[in-house]
């Protein structure tokens, strides 16, 4: 089970030197020495507190790591963000099994000392984090909201024009897939060029597989009240 707090500020950590020197040259600049992609450091007064729901049982207290952050996932030769690190706690195997019996809620602190924390987010989950490897446990609120389980994941970016998008309108084909398993709509916008988005990471060459959220996108829903939206959804 992992979780990120992402790009926080390296200037509010001490003791990063050497791990986060500045030693690694840019693939694409030999002169521009950067933070190695592989840098990480445990966190002494940061930690993520575990708590059953019901019984009020504090389940497990982990420690996280700071890990070096690149300039964009999908292209890594762009090399590291040199002020910024991810707060990152990756639980592993065994540690992974008392977290969540039922609902449970994780919280994210800094300690500040004389018994004090500074809550830096929180997380409410539900499953049986024992069963399965934890495959069934679900994320249902992040900070009192309710979770994107696409969060956090990869986008390519839209780099078109509005005469490109204008070409588009009117195309999309609507088709009800829903069958015995499960209930599916898809809408798909036919033919679209590729170089209409940057940053895809698609292989080379395209493979059928290949897919990836985008960032410009969206299908929203409404019912007969135009003003009442009943589902938004990120394109791919």
């Amino acid at each position: 089970v992992d979780f990120t707090i992402v790009e926080a500020d390296l200037a509010d950590f001490t003791g990063t030197l050497p791990t986060f020197e500045r030693t690694v040259p840019n693939v694409n600049d030999p002169n521009d020495l950067q933070i190695d992609p592989g840098a990480e450091l445990a966190v002494g007064n940061i930690f993520a507190r575990f708590v059953n729901d019901l019984t009020g049982e504090e389940t497990a207290v982990v420690a996280p790591e700071i890990v070096a952050v690149l300039e964009d996932e999908l292209v890594p030769s762009l090399g590291t963000k040199n002020g910024t690190v991810d707060i990152s706690w990756s639980i592993r195997g065994d540690d992974v099994a008392p977290l969540v019996s039922g609902n449970a809620t994780a919280t994210f602190a800094l300690d500040i000392g004389g018994g004090q924390e500074c809550v830096l987010g929180t997380v409410n989950m539900t499953g049986m984090s024992a069963v399965g490897d934890a495959a069934n446990v679900a994320f249902t609120l992040v900070n009192g909201q309710v979770a994107d389980p696409l969060a956090g994941l990869p986008r390519a970016g839209f780099v078109g024009t509005p005469f490109d998008i204008t070409d588009l309108q009117g195309t999309a084909v609507f088709e009800n897939a829903t069958n015995a398993a499960l209930d599916r709509f898809d809408v798909i916008i036919p033919g679209v060029r590729l170089d209409l988005f940057a940053n895809l990471g698609f292989a080379t060459p395209v493979a059928a597989g290949d897919e990836i959220l985008i960032d410009t996108f969206t299908l929203t829903f409404r019912d007969s009240d135009p003003a009442a939206i009943t589902g938004t959804f990120s394109g791919e």
